[in-house]
């Protein structure tokens, strides 16, 4: 029930199984956490938990992933493995755009789909945010532009110590790390895919 408190402070107590979400919402699956006009604002601690099998078919929406939208977040300590988030603009394992945000040790095994900005762990990075210690194993299948094994557009951010081994495909800006990165700085980072 996080949607109720977008600002709230959250630890996992466990590892969480979501493979039921494939049926939620008629097929559209899991609806993210905060969106464009309601951001999560707040801090998400997965004390090293593990999310399996989260699933988003939501091929005409923008902001998709385990969080749509964030603000001055924290998300840390977190896997999500067995993903499938599929979306339109700004899509991410675990973000779909990111602003002010800091994520740290947090990886993403799955698969990420749509049209503009997708990258493994985010979709969209911007404001200032920080990224450290992320993996990403996924594939990341773009449309259109700006694909990333991490992210797909980065933006007056940083990403620190980062790992792709997924596969990266699009059509224009690709990258193992990143799609395309606008006064943006990325160090210690390795794709090998």
């Amino acid at each position: 029930n996080i949607h109720a408190k977008l600002d709230g402070r959250y630890m996992l107590a466990r590892d969480i199984d979501a493979s039921a979400t494939a049926t939620w919402d008629g097929g559209k699956g899991f609806a993210p956490i905060g969106n464009n006009s309601n951001r999560f604002t707040g801090r998400f601690d997965g004390v090293r938990h593990t999310i399996r099998g989260l699933y988003i078919n939501r091929p005409n929406e923008n902001f998709q992933g385990l969080f749509g939208y964030t603000g001055g977040a924290h998300i840390e300590r977190l896997s999500l493995v067995d993903g499938n988030v599929k979306g339109s603009y700004a899509v991410g394992g675990i973000v779909g755009y990111a602003r002010d945000t800091v994520i740290r040790n947090v990886s993403y095994a799955g698969r990420v789909d749509g049209l503009h900005s997708l990258g493994g762990i985010a979709g969209r990075v911007s404001g200032g945010s920080t990224f450290q210690n992320v993996c990403n194993t996924g594939a990341v299948i773009g449309r259109v532009n700006q694909s990333g094994g991490i992210a797909g557009y980065i933006e007056n951010s940083t990403l620190q110590n980062a790992w792709n081994t997924g596969a990266v495909r699009g059509r224009q800006q690709v990258g193992g790390i990143v799609g395309e990165a606008d006064d943006g700085t990325v160090r210690h980072a390795v794709s090998k895919t």
